[in-house]
């Protein structure tokens, strides 16, 4: 016999618990970013990180009474299950909204790194389409809330999900391209490691929420009028959370290398084997050696060996031993 509370019920239960554990690593993670960075990071990063991790608070609280609501006080009422109510045009609007933060963030690295405004600006106009998509499903929602008019925001969810999933695809291609070109400017090798990691982590980021819009998108136009997408679709929000909240600690994990320091966007600082932190255009000392001395001065130009790749620059000083002349010579 089939279940009469199906198209209201699956998936939504399941996905609440996804949800929550994924909400669980987030505040991890805010943990370690608040105890490593929050002193120095910048009062608009620090604003940013809030701002998302409070709008991922106020989602799953809509989430968890969405549930609460439908498998525990109205167990069993047609009537009420048959229809929609405030948490899921506020699940949508949270979930809209932390995505753009992020993917701005996102932007505003690589613009930072590349320079194209341009690009950037394409990939804004992207991240703006996918919101106002997910604002417009919301008032969808809102405006017909019964679970059979719910193929009325197919367009609209069609436009913020495939929206938001070319931004996330687009914005890795374009932070790939953009570190590829500087790994293969630079020759120290340091700082080709630290490049290449962070190649690395954009293919993540961008693969992992990508995969969830299309996999939130593709069971959606298949039951429109059931919750069975909800399985992927609470949890993308924290996904888009933890994806900068990762990137924000990689920081630590390249510093704790001793290959040097990287900053939010993008800057790469190295260290020679004095200790001598150089990071854009300035060096700090910790000894007495002066970045003039023949030792680090390039052979051909007679000038101190500076790579500039595009946001990404890079002071290279190399020592020369000298050796005390035996008293027979």
């Amino acid at each position: 016999m089939e279940n009469p509370f199906g198209p209201a019920l699956n998936g939504i239960t399941v996905g609440s618990w996804l949800n929550c554990m994924l909400y669980m690593l987030e505040i991890v993670l805010l943990f370690f970013y608040v105890r490593d960075y929050w002193p120095r990071d910048k009062v608009i990063l620090k604003a940013l990180v809030l701002t998302c991790f409070l709008v991922d608070t106020v989602c799953t609280i809509a989430l968890c009474s969405w549930v609460f609501m439908s498998d525990v006080l109205h167990w069993g009422d047609s009537p009420y299950l048959a229809r929609q109510y405030w948490p899921t045009p506020t699940y949508v609007i949270c979930t809209s909204l932390v995505g753009a933060l992020v993917q701005s963030f996102l932007v505003s690295r690589y613009l930072v790194l590349s320079k194209q405004r341009a690009i950037s600006g394409t990939l804004f106009l992207f991240i703006l389409t996918a919101f106002a998509g997910g604002v417009s499903v919301a008032v969808i929602l809102i405006s017909f809330n019964s679970y059979a008019d719910r193929d009325k925001a197919i367009i609209t969810a069609t436009i913020w999900l495939v929206s938001s999933s070319v931004a996330d695809v687009l914005i890795a291609l374009c932070l790939v391209i953009t570190l590829v070109k500087a790994a293969n400017q630079t020759r120290i090798a340091s700082t080709r490691n630290i490049i290449n990691r962070l190649i690395v982590v954009s293919i993540q980021s961008g693969t992992f929420t990508t995969v969830l819009a299309i996999l939130v998108l593709s069971i959606y136009l298949a039951k429109p009028s059931t919750n069975d997408s909800a399985y992927f679709s609470f949890c993308l929000g924290r996904a888009y959370t933890i994806t900068m909240l990762f990137n924000l600690n990689l920081r630590r994990s390249i510093e704790r290398t001793g290959e040097g320091v990287f900053n939010t966007f993008g800057v790469v600082s190295t260290q020679d084997h004095y200790g001598n932190v150089f990071d854009s255009g300035r060096a700090s000392r910790a000894r007495a050696v002066s970045s003039n001395s023949p030792g680090n001065l390039n052979p051909t130009s007679g000038k101190p060996d500076i790579y500039h790749l595009r946001g990404i620059r890079v002071h290279h000083a190399a020592s020369v031993k000298v050796e005390k002349p035996n008293e027979g010579d």
